[in-house]
């Protein structure tokens, strides 16, 4: 099935809306963005943690919104890998920077990958996967 335009706008917006309410400390429209039962994967050196269901979210999320540093995450190379009316898997590359003595320094280089459903006509994130490069 080809994918719909509208739908492919829509989901490239709400990818940038993740970073921006991330970087604005919005946890409320963060976690939005997120089906109720969505499920987190953070992986670092490593390591794998999962975070199931929009409470958990919090916790991965706020250790990150508490830092009196200001903080961009800077996605780039969205692809949407599939689309169909009701899904679609999409993975991009991020760069996060951090202020410190009055200047933005990069911090970390992650890859997200995502799988969205079409919920009550809103596209929201079932399943994202964090991984640190």
């Amino acid at each position: 099935m080809p994918f719909d335009v509208a739908d492919r706008l829509e989901l490239t917006d709400r990818c940038h809306r993740y970073s921006h309410r991330l970087d604005a400390g919005d946890m409320d429209g963060l976690l939005e963005l997120f089906s109720e039962s969505a499920e987190a994967e953070f992986i670092h050196q490593g390591k794998s943690t999962t975070y199931v269901g929009r409470d958990d979210l919090r916790r991965l999320y706020q250790p990150g919104m508490d830092s009196p540093d200001p903080v961009r995450h800077l996605m780039t190379n969205l692809v949407f890998l599939e689309q169909s009316a009701d899904h679609a898997r999409t993975a991009c590359y991020v760069m996060v920077t951090r202020k410190r003595e009055g200047r933005f320094h990069l911090s970390n280089t992650l890859t997200y990958a995502g799988l969205w459903r079409k919920e009550a006509d809103v596209w929201r994130i079932a399943q994202w996967v964090l991984t640190v490069d």
